[in-house]
C-alpha cells in the first residue's frame, strides 16, 4: 500500500477529530490561542472597508470567519476548508449569522477568480498544507490590488536553550493536554513546523498586496 500524501494524512485526522478540535486547542495552547486569534481578527476588522469581502483560508471549525462576520456585519466572510467534518461544525456554530458562507475547497487551488475579496487570512493552518508557498500565492491571486494577506501561526524557537523545552512540551505534554488523537496530530503539526531561518511568519503577519 503506498504511503499516504501529506495532504492524506491530515485530511484524514481533521475528519476524525472535528467533534473534539475546539477544546484541544484550548487546552494545549494553555488558553493562549483565543488571544492570539484576537489579534489576527482585530488586524482584518480594522484594515477592511466598508462591505470588503473577506476570504478565511483553511478555516477549521469557523472560529475566525465566524469572529470577523460578528464583529463586522457589513463584511461578507467566506470561510474555505477541505474537510467537510470540520466545515459542518463551522456551520452550526456560525448558523445565526448571514454574512458568513461556507465552501469545501483546496488552500493549494482556490477555487476563486483573482481579485475576488479585499483581504484572505489563514490561521494555523500553513502548517498543514504540503506548499506553504503555493497557498500564499492563491491567497495573493484571489485579493484585490491594494488588499491585504494575513497569517497567523507560530514557529519552532532558534534558542538552543529553549528549544529542548518546547520540543519536550509538544512531543509529550500537548498530546496530553489534547487527549488523544487530536493533540498528537496538533503536536506533531507545530512541532515540524516553521522556523525563523525559513522566514516563516510568526503570530500575525501581514502583507498588502500591490
Amino acid at each position: 500500500m503506498a504511503e499516504l500524501s501529506k495532504r492524506e494524512k491530515v485530511y484524514h485526522v481533521f475528519q476524525q477529530i472535528s467533534q473534539t478540535y475546539d477544546r484541544a486547542n484550548g487546552r494545549i495552547s494553555l488558553g493562549m490561542e483565543s488571544r492570539w486569534k484576537d489579534c489576527l481578527i482585530e488586524a482584518v476588522c480594522e484594515q477592511a472597508a466598508k462591505g470588503s469581502r473577506v476570504l478565511d483560508v483553511c478555516s477549521g471549525t469557523g472560529d475566525i470567519a465566524i469572529s470577523l462576520a460578528a464583529h463586522r456585519p457589513d463584511l461578507k466572510v467566506t470561510g474555505l476548508d477541505f474537510s467537510p467534518a470540520m466545515l459542518d461544525v463551522a456551520r452550526k456554530k456560525g448558523a445565526p449569522l448571514a454574512n458568513v458562507t461556507w465552501q469545501e475547497g483546496d488552500a493549494m487551488k482556490l477555487p476563486f477568480e483573482d481579485n475576488t475579496f479585499s483581504a484572505a487570512c489563514i490561521s494555523f493552518g500553513l502548517r498543514n498544507t504540503s506548499d506553504y508557498l503555493r497557498v500564499l500565492l492563491e491567497m495573493t491571486r484571489v485579493v484585490v490590488p491594494g488588499g491585504w494577506v494575513y497569517c497567523l501561526d507560530s514557529f519552532v524557537p532558534d534558542s538552543l536553550v529553549i528549544r529542548p523545552f518546547y520540543s519536550v512540551y509538544f512531543r509529550y505534554v500537548m498530546p496530553f493536554l489534547g487527549g488523544g488523537s487530536a493533540g498528537i496530530h496538533l503536536a506533531v503539526a507545530v512541532d515540524a513546523g516553521f522556523s525563523q531561518e525559513e522566514g516563516a511568519p510568526g503570530l500575525v503577519w501581514t502583507s498588502r498586496i500591490d
